[in-house]
């Protein structure tokens, strides 16, 4: 794992490699600028070294605002569709035997039940 100076320094090495616009964009990010719409659409058309330097210059930005903690979410999206479809509570069991209205069954049919 890189150190932050070492981290910098990498950064800034390929900032002398890259497309002159590429190293101005990434240069101004570093220095705290926000990006304007015109600079964001140049960076999602880079490959190569500028991509290389972008990605470096992502990680070095994260790093200075956050450091090398890593958090995660874990989100747990429960699709109630098949559930809910005939009026029943998402948590009740479904009784045996019974797998919901027939496909035939009008709208009023299934709104009695």
């Amino acid at each position: 794992m890189l150190g932050q100076a070492t981290a910098t320094t990498e950064v800034e090495r390929l900032l002398g490699a890259v497309t002159p616009t590429v190293a101005r964009i990434l240069d101004r990010s570093l220095s705290g600028h926000e990006l304007s719409t015109g600079e964001a659409e140049t960076l999602f058309g880079v490959y190569g070294i500028d991509l290389h330097a972008l990605c470096l210059t992502a990680d070095e930005l994260r790093r200075r605002t956050v450091g090398d903690v890593v958090t995660f979410v874990t989100v747990r999206n429960i699709n109630f569709t098949n559930s809910t479809r005939w009026r029943r509570s998402p948590s009740a069991p479904r009784r045996p035997g019974t797998a919901g209205p027939p496909r035939s069954a009008s709208r009023a049919a299934c709104t009695q039940r």
